[in-house]
Formats: C-alpha cells, sequence, structure tokens
C-alpha cells in the first residue's frame, strides 16, 4: 500500500474515533435499533394481560354468575273479575306478593381460589 492510502485511512479513523457527530448518529441508531426488542416484549405483555382478563371472565363466568340473597317470600295467589262491554265475565288468576318489613339474615361465605393453566 502507498503512503497515500494509508494516510487517507488514518486521517478517517482519526476522524471517526473524534468525531461528535458520528457517534451521535451512533448512539441514535443503536437506540433505534434497541426499540425493536423493547416493542416485542411490550406486546408480548399486553397480550398475556389480556389472556389473564379472558381466563379471569370465563372463570367468573362459568363458576360464580350474579348471586342474589333475598329473604323468605309470601305468595298469595287470588283471582281477579273483569266484564267486558257486552257483559261477558273474564277471569285471571295473578298473584300477591309480600316481603317481610324487616330482614336480619347471617351468613358465612367459603370463598376457593380457582386457578387455569394454559
Amino acid at each position: 500500500m502507498s503512503t497515500e492510502n494509508k494516510n487517507i485511512i488514518d486521517r478517517v479513523t482519526s476522524w471517526f474515533r473524534n468525531s461528535v457527530t458520528f457517534k451521535i448518529i451512533s448512539i441514535a441508531i443503536l437506540a433505534l435499533l434497541m426499540l425493536i426488542p423493547s416493542s416485542m416484549v411490550d406486546g408480548l405483555i399486553r397480550e398475556r394481560k389480556y389472556r389473564h382478563q379472558d381466563a379471569t371472565r370465563e372463570i367468573m363466568d362459568k363458576w360464580s354468575n350474579d348471586q342474589f340473597i333475598i329473604g323468605p317470600v309470601l305468595s298469595i295467589p287470588y283471582k281477579r273479575y273483569s266484564f267486558d262491554k257486552e257483559g261477558k265475565k273474564t277471569t285471571y288468576i295473578q298473584q300477591a306478593v309480600f316481603l317481610p318489613e324487616k330482614l336480619n339474615m347471617e351468613s358465612k361465605v367459603d370463598p376457593k381460589s380457582r386457578k387455569r393453566g394454559i
């Protein structure tokens, strides 16, 4: 190799070592490249969160739908009569429902933890 080629190579390598612009561009490129695996991990975390919510919702639907606590109800059937314009009598059977004015209850809930695998 000639001295002129070595001199050019030395100048270029010296410029790369001492150039602030080259260092900033290198750091920016590396930061952009590191965003790719970061977004992949973020997508995996989001997917697992949604899968967890779906599994929780599915278990709740299968094992514990809405639960209601009601007290005693007294239901008494009775007949109701009505007459139309022609004087024809129609009988309806209806229910009279009576609830207690006061209700004191004691109960015990025995919860169980359920898990679901993949």
